[in-house]
């Protein structure tokens, strides 16, 4: 029975037309790898997709005291707002970016 390939799903994947990232040891980071030679000595990866997400942070008053809460959508934000122990907000909208696996 013959071995897979080290990097055959990865192969496959580029195939599909996955964009394939190599880690550049030097340097420490992933780059694009428009040609990937599939060298087994080399590790490569999809590259991830990345995603816009944001929240915000509210400060809720009650008999426990002063706590934060995080809203993270619109329907959250409404419903934080419609509470009787929200206070107020603490921030605007917090924009960020965030890796996720394919």
């Amino acid at each position: 029975m013959n071995t897979p390939h080290k990097h055959a799903e990865l192969i496959h994947a580029w195939a599909d037309g996955a964009e394939i990232e190599f880690l550049d040891c030097d340097e420490s980071k992933w780059l694009r790898c428009s040609r990937p030679a599939w060298d087994p000595e080399t590790e490569y990866r999809i590259k991830p997709q990345i995603e816009k997400r944001r929240y915000r942070v509210g400060l809720f008053v009650d008999s426990i005291g002063p706590r934060t809460i995080t809203a993270d959508s619109h329907q959250v934000h409404g419903v934080i707002e419609r509470d009787p122990s929200f206070h107020s907000w603490l921030t605007d909208w917090v924009e960020y970016e965030i890796e996720v696996a394919p």
